[in-house]
């Protein structure tokens, strides 16, 4: 009991911090639910629109203008119109668990191949070393290739500032 009761208010300034955070950036795709949604606080690669330069901005949002279609920034404010793409370093699903795959895959050749060399006359050869290296490299390409992924603003996607605060209506 003694524990339990600074454990309980422990966890519940957690849980009431992200209470406030309720105004976000969210990408919204044309004909799906999925969205991708950044808080105040989150870090955003970004681009901004008419640039000449294969440039990228990363900034941290300080908070979000609903009514001016805004983004506060450290250094600047940004309309939501003018960014052209955001970047995510996020690792897709797929990829990360194909990769993962990959390397169990060549360490549990290697270990089979020199047990089945330690109990039986079997005889190692350069495959040994072959296969399971190309695996290696495989898995590497697929999580290089794969590491980001780009969001184009335009007819498909689109960008939404929202704030999910409850306020007092009437008397």
């Amino acid at each position: 009991m003694k524990i339990s009761l600074p454990l309980l208010i422990f966890f519940s300034i957690f849980i009431t911090n992200s209470l406030f955070s309720q105004k976000l950036l969210q990408i919204e795709k044309v004909g799906t639910l999925k969205t991708q949604r950044y808080y105040i606080g989150d870090e955003v690669v970004f681009q901004l629109k008419g640039e000449t330069e294969n440039y990228w901005y990363k900034e941290r949002i300080e908070d979000v203008l609903v009514d001016a279609k805004s983004i506060l920034f450290t250094n600047r404010v940004i309309k939501i119109d003018d960014i052209a793409k955001i970047r995510t370093f996020k690792n897709r699903g797929w990829s990360k668990g194909l990769s993962n795959n990959a390397f169990v895959a060549s360490g549990s050749f290697v270990g089979m191949s020199l047990f089945a060399a330690a109990l039986t006359e079997f005889m190692l050869s350069p495959a040994t070393v072959i296969l399971p290296g190309s695996a290696i490299v495989a898995g590497l390409i697929i999580r290089f290739i794969f590491r980001r992924k780009t969001y184009k603003m335009g007819k498909r996607r689109r960008l939404r500032v929202l704030d999910l605060n409850f306020y007092k209506v009437g008397p």
